[in-house]
Order: structure tokens, then sequence, then C-alpha cells
């Protein structure tokens, strides 16, 4: 299947229009710098400029909220960005008509449990629904329905493990476990007609997805899963319609604003699926740029769409081909290697650039070193202790 000039891409034939659900999803909403200001100063228009037709034509529309609402909390421990917006800022999101966020991330919870609690209470006042992030485990675990159309629809939302997991006691998001997430979705099926998961994960930066990605998403798509769409890697990550579910691994940037990154961070794509027969029946893309030059979103024109569009569209042939995904994968992996080398093996600037320059590696690398970490790493049994004694390493500092 190839996208024609408006973007679409026919899955099933289309059957009575009114019995139609059209659902518009978009990758990463980040609310700070520039566009908080324009949101203090209630220019939503200047946010959401051409692109506002387009998200406003649907059923239903749902955004990843990709910050906390908050002026209260403390920043949790962790490595990254704390990301923060006023609570003001939520006019945005109800101008731009969105009916659903998704919290399950690794940012909702940089504030702290404060931050969290008054972002959902933020989003409830405003009326708009909220899925994957709540006071404690179970909270964040429960699906989203919304009946529309005589139609009941279950929104499962997972998040990878970083630092805003929640746990029994502790709030957080739901996280992305491919056994408790099967238990999930086999529940949301019993209890729906179609169901929709959108993940967060992913390498940052990577416009594939990981064979790992892939074996999950395909799994959870092989449940009775209608559509599988993710965010997180800021950039447009490949997609593939499997065994005619649609499984999209990362959208790229719904409104991110920061300065001097590649082009890719400043592209993005929202999708507009359409549910005929409780199954999509067709797939819209709308790609446009966001804070490239001026704060806000702009739809690309008509050569820069195409341009996109052929892009994007030689992901389905490297995800389907096992052998092309994984040579891309070990490529990419590579060009990581002193980045996360370094890390693991604590080694200064002066070693690391040594690594990048593959100068005296054998000398820095020591094979015996390389297999006591692989073995830590790679034994699901090690792993768990090791992960527990970080854990709790990291604590008894508070």
């Amino acid at each position: 299947m190839t996208c024609d000039i408006q973007g679409r891409k026919r899955i099933l034939a289309d059957t009575d229009q009114s019995n139609q659900i059209r659902i518009i999803i978009t990758g990463d909403f980040c609310l700070h710098k520039r566009i908080e200001e324009l949101c203090l100063a209630e220019k939503y228009e200047k946010i959401y400029n051409d692109v506002l037709p387009m998200l406003k034509d649907k059923d239903i529309s749902i955004t990843n909220l990709e910050c906390p609402l908050t002026t209260d909390g403390d920043p949790i421990k962790k490595v990254g960005p704390h990301l923060i917006a006023h609570p003001n800022c939520v006019g945005a999101i109800t101008y731009g008509g969105f009916d659903i966020v998704t919290l399950a991330n690794n940012h909702i919870l940089d504030y702290g449990k404060n931050g969290l609690k008054n972002t959902l209470q933020i989003l409830e006042e405003a009326g708009i629904h909220t899925v994957g992030a709540g006071e404690n485990l179970d909270d964040a675990s429960k699906p989203l329905y919304i009946k529309i159309k005589n139609r009941k629809i279950a929104i499962l939302n997972f998040a990878e493990h970083e630092f805003s997991i929640a746990g029994e006691d502790q709030p957080g998001v739901n996280p992305l476990d491919i056994v408790v997430s099967y238990y999930q979705i086999r529940k949301a099926k019993k209890n729906a007609d179609i169901v929709l998961v959108i993940i967060h994960g992913g390498i940052e930066h990577y416009h594939l997805p990981s064979p790992r990605m892939v074996m999950i998403y395909r799994f959870f798509a092989d449940l009775g899963v209608s559509a599988i769409l993710g965010h997180h890697s800021h950039c447009f990550s490949g997609y593939e319609i499997y065994n005619g579910v649609p499984i999209f691994y990362g959208l790229g940037n719904f409104v991110f604003d920061r300065k001097d990154m590649d082009d890719a961070w400043y592209e993005g794509c929202c999708i507009q699926l359409t549910i005929t027969n409780d199954n999509v029946g067709a797939l819209a893309f709308f790609p446009y740029y966001q804070c490239r030059n001026e704060p806000g979103l702009f739809l690309m024109d008509e050569e820069e769409r195409l341009k996109f569009l052929r892009k994007i569209e030689d992901s389905p042939r490297i995800i389907q081909n096992a052998s092309l995904l994984k040579e891309h994968w070990i490529k990419f992996c590579d060009s990581k290697k002193a980045d996360y080398l370094s890390v693991l093996l604590t080694l200064n600037k002066i070693q690391k650039q040594m690594l990048k320059g593959d100068i005296l590696t054998n000398l820095i690398l020591k094979e015996k070193k390389l297999l006591r970490l692989l073995n830590l790493l790679k034994c699901e049994a090690h792993r768990d202790v090791m992960i527990e004694i970080i854990e709790n390493t990291v604590l008894q500092k508070d």
C-alpha cells in the first residue's frame, strides 16, 4: 500500500460513514519555553496556526502531555531534564480540541506526587480525560473507556521504565511489562469493541524501532488490538501494517520547543484513524513543522508533505525485513558505543574521546570486564539484583 497525495492509506473498503469513528492522535506535547509564553498570553491561535482545522475534524483527539502542569512539587531524583509548565497552559490543550491526554511518559512525574496530583486535577476540571498515570500502580493501569456512536473504545497507555513508574503505594505511570500488559489488553478486549494501545518508548532520535519493540508491538497486535501508536523518540520512527493492524513506532514531536536540534526534531506527523466495523478502515497522515523558526505548528506545503511521505514510506520495507532492521539497529548502536560504554565503565572524558576515535580501544575495553558486565545485563536474575541494589542505594541517600 502507498500513500496518495493527501497522505491517506486505505486498509479496508469504506462503508457507511455515519458509523465511522475518526480519531486524531499526536506525539509529545510539551508546553514550556516560548509555547508557555504564548499560553500565558492566551495566544493559542499562534500555537496551532493552520493545523487547528485538521485537529478539530474528528470524533476523538488524543495527545501526549509531556510535562506536569503545576507550580507545586519538588524535582525528583533522575537523570535528564525536569520539564514543567504553568497550570494555565491547560487552555492550549482545550483550545486544540483535545478530548484525551496520555500521561504514561518519562516526564509527567518530574515534580513528584504534588506535580502529578495538580496535573490530574487541572485536566479533570478542564473536562479532559486522562489515561496512563495515577496515585498508585492500580490507578495508573486503569484503561480509559469512551463510548461513541454506539461503540465502546478502550485506550491503554504504557511507558517504558525510567523514573516515572508507579508503585503499589507510589504515584506514577503505567509501566510497559509484556506479561502485565498482556492481561490488561485481554481484559480491555472483553469490555470494549475497540482497543487502542499508546506506548511511550523507544530510542530517542532513532528513525526506526528496535527489534525488541517490533516483537512486543506485534504481539499486542496479535492479541486483537485495533491500532498501536508510539511516541518518545522525538522523530518519526517508522510504521507498518501488521496483519491489518497499523503500528506506529514513533510519531515525532507534536509541540516541543528546543533550540539547535537536528531537522527531524522539528518535523512531526498527526495520524487520523478511521474506525470501521471495529477495525481501522483508513489512515490519514498530516505532517507539519513545529517550533522550527518560530513557536507553534505549521502544516507542510505540498512539496514538503510529499517529500516527508516518501521518506516515511520506506520504513515498512525495513521493519518487515528482520535482517535489514537488524543491520540498521547494529549500525545505530555502533554510533552510540562511546556514549554508553563510557557510562557503564565510568570512563573519563579523555578515555571517551579515545573510544570514539578507536584509539587504544583494547586497552580501555578489557574483555573480562565486558563479559562480566554483559552477564549482569543479559541474565534476568542478575539484572533483578542489580536494579534492586541501585534503587535501594539511591533511596538510602535521601
